[in-house]
């Protein structure tokens, strides 16, 4: 059993250069996620995990196969940690870093999931200094909240 974990952990994971090893409870989480169908809630999954925000952006930051796990962990943090003043670090690299494109897509797509003040931080770097500031500026427009709307009809600073 302990030699499929470090197998399952050498295909799941990606960055093979960096330090990070997944935890345990975060290859728990991965195997979750990894289902097509049928995946159980955030709330579900975050039971018996120690730190559960950790362990979500490790896997949103961490995982590379199936691909569809590094988004739904972003979308459990998006929805459920985006308090946490490391999780929404996260959130203004994503939206800023072309590395993080695709999470960053990821959480423009659920800007409206976020506290009002958070968003309006996230769209602002989006707009500003995201890769894909063109593509975030239809997002921002598609906010419920006009003020977060209000950002992408701002002319840029100069």
């Amino acid at each position: 059993m302990l030699l499929q974990l470090i197998i399952f952990a050498g295909v799941a994971f990606s960055e093979p250069s960096s330090d990070y090893t997944p935890s345990a409870q975060e290859l728990t989480l991965h195997q979750a996620l990894s289902a097509r169908h049928n995946v159980p809630s955030c709330e579900q999954l975050e039971e018996g995990i120690d730190h559960p925000a950790t362990a979500w952006l490790n896997l949103s930051e961490h995982a590379a196969t199936p691909p569809w796990v590094p988004l739904r962990a972003a979308t459990c943090l998006i929805k459920r940690h985006a308090e946490n003043p490391a999780v929404k670090n996260a959130f203004l690299r994503w939206v800023s870093e072309e590395r993080w494109m695709g999470l960053g897509k990821q959480l423009l797509n659920q800007l409206d999931q976020l506290p009002e003040s958070h968003a309006i931080e996230v769209a602002t770097q989006a707009l500003a200094n995201g890769p894909a500031s063109l593509d975030a500026k239809g997002r921002v427009l598609n906010d419920s909240r006009p003020g977060v709307r209000a950002l992408a009809t701002r002319p840029p600073p100069l």
